[in-house]
């Protein structure tokens, strides 16, 4: 359906040259002339206004996010370089974690196209030539005005066996030449009958209850995927949601990919977990359970390094806080780990319990906070690339 409103509009470029902003300044005004609610940071951000906020919110608040794709915005993108490297951060979870995926429309502004990895399988629009034709399908996009299919037309005589056609040399169709497959029969009744047919996914939790079964992961040694199973650590007044953490630490990943200073907003972990994870363990039925938390990533508490900025995550880590807060003794937080984790090289003691990573930053923005094998809560932090800490994931999910 088309949208028959003024939709906002948020446009994610690189800052390549005067000539180039010259470019997406024309394009948005061109938007604008037709009617598109354009955020543009070229007019909307103001001095002294905290970047990284206005880039969270605008593209939050988006119905349509326009990424301008060319060989600078790959390169930064790719490298979470800058600006648009916190823009992709951003995007990222939301594009790989089925969450309005077309809200975002890649466009291409040069030849020879370039696109950053998160977009290469998504379908692009051109605006290279900036050509009245190429402006008329960006605009038919953001308003979602496609071409219409042609009628569907009726199944040809000969087809059905009721005219058969005889001319020479034409594929004649009749009852000789059928392939013999039985007559497809009725759907069975006990598929039809409502109370038999799947529900949606449903639950009862209480704060404390231990093993519910949401969703499914490799877990075995050699693989094998089985039910991921899940502790109740609270449930809101409104007994609406509770916030789910695993049983068992099931895999095994860098906090981040290079040893640098990072926060929960840019770290590779995160992008994982709202992208490959979301979309592996769980169905389009129990995503959708999944609800969006807005986390404040505090400070550490001991060591008082700045936690990051505000992001909204449906799948996350526990901040050293909550670790602190819904655990309500040090062995509470003990966990094994998986045979597939250990595959993936988690390290673990003579029980089989294992370290996992925690979302705070530790002595400094290079470390970031774990809970030991014993279950501290480790404020100084292992290295962000440390290649053995367990992953524990984390969610809020709607009842």
């Amino acid at each position: 359906m088309a949208i028959d409103h003024s939709p906002k509009v948020f446009i994610s470029y690189c800052w390549k040259n005067k000539t180039y902003q010259d470019k997406v300044l024309h394009l948005a005004e061109r938007l604008r002339e037709n009617g598109v609610d354009v955020t543009l940071d070229q007019w909307d951000l103001r001095p002294g206004q905290d970047m990284n906020a206005f880039m969270e919110m605008s593209i939050r608040d988006a119905e349509k996010v326009l990424i301008l794709c060319e060989s600078k915005y790959t390169e930064k993108a790719d490298a979470r370089k800058g600006g648009v490297g916190k823009e992709t951060t951003i995007i990222t979870p939301e594009v790989y974690g089925r969450y309005r995926q077309e809200k975002f429309i890649p466009v291409v502004m040069e030849n020879p196209a370039s696109f950053p990895a998160y977009l290469k399988s998504a379908m692009a629009v051109f605006y290279v030539t900036e050509a009245e034709e190429e402006f008329d399908k960006l605009l038919r996009s953001i308003y979602e005005v496609h071409k219409e299919k042609p009628p569907l037309g009726k199944i040809p005589d000969w087809v059905t066996g009721s005219s058969p056609r005889k001319e020479e040399g034409k594929l004649r169709i009749d009852s000789k030449s059928k392939s013999g497959k039985p007559k497809l029969g009725e759907i069975p009744e006990w598929v039809r009958k409502e109370e038999v047919a799947p529900a949606a996914v449903k639950f009862t939790l209480h704060e404390g209850d231990r093993d519910i079964e949401f969703g499914r992961y490799p877990q075995g040694a050699k693989g094998e995927v089985e039910p991921l199973r899940w502790r109740v650590l609270a449930v809101d007044e409104k007994g609406k949601k509770a916030l789910l953490v695993t049983e068992k630490l099931i895999d095994c990943c860098r906090y981040h990919n290079k040893s640098e200073d990072i926060t929960w907003e840019g770290c590779d972990l995160r992008i994982w977990l709202n992208g490959n994870f979301l979309n592996s363990a769980f169905s389009e039925e129990e995503s959708a359970k999944i609800g969006l938390t807005n986390n404040n990533n505090p400070d550490n508490p001991r060591y008082e390094i700045h936690g990051g900025n505000p992001t909204v995550d449906r799948v996350f880590l526990l901040s050293i806080d909550e670790a602190e807060k819904y655990f309500h003794r040090k062995r509470d937080r003990v966990a094994k780990v998986t045979k597939y984790a250990i595959n993936q090289g988690s390290d673990f003691d003579e029980k089989g319990m294992g370290c996992w990573w925690l979302r705070s930053p530790g002595f400094n923005r290079g470390l970031a906070a774990y809970v030991s094998s014993v279950g501290g809560v480790h404020w100084r932090g292992y290295r962000v690339h440390n290649v053995d800490v367990a992953v524990r994931p984390a969610l809020w999910l709607n009842l």
